[in-house]
């Protein structure tokens, strides 16, 4: 079965590709996932941590951030709650092989998606179009009827 190539929001308009920060601290990982959506489209930086994820985001403009949840120094929740208050309309997806209670306080936080470890790069891909095409949709939500 081949796979269907989604369009990304920014091919709508015109705009360059979509920025993505990975934030994880396993250098396998992290290359892996970096490999992953590069190849599916997305421009991608990454950072080892949570502090390291917030100097690129005064840097750099992102659209979405993938992180993990546990991290040396900052854990994914912390840096969740400075993105949401700095950048509330910036989506943050989880990808971490914690335990429930963990996915369901980082939703409660305002994460667009958690994917558990190991996860497949069909289901990445998707949650980051989707996340991408959420965060697109929601400041016109106010302007429809």
């Amino acid at each position: 079965m081949s796979e269907v190539s989604m369009p990304l929001p920014s091919d709508i308009d015109g705009n360059n590709p979509p920025r993505v920060l990975v934030v994880e601290d396993n250098d396998l990982l992290r290359a892996l996932l970096r490999t992953v959506l590069k190849e599916a489209g997305y421009e991608v930086d990454d950072a080892r941590g949570g502090q390291e994820a917030l100097l690129r985001m005064g840097e750099h403009t992102y659209d979405v951030v993938l992180t993990d949840y546990h991290m040396p120094g900052m854990d994914g929740i912390q840096l969740l709650k400075v993105i949401k208050a700095w950048w509330p309309r910036i989506p943050v997806v989880f990808i971490s092989g914690e335990p429930a209670p963990l996915r369901r306080r980082a939703i409660e936080q305002g994460a667009h998606a958690w994917l558990s470890k190991p996860c497949d790069t069909s289901l990445l891909r998707l949650t980051v179009h989707a996340a991408l095409c959420n965060a697109a949709i929601s400041p016109m939500r106010g302007l429809l009827p």
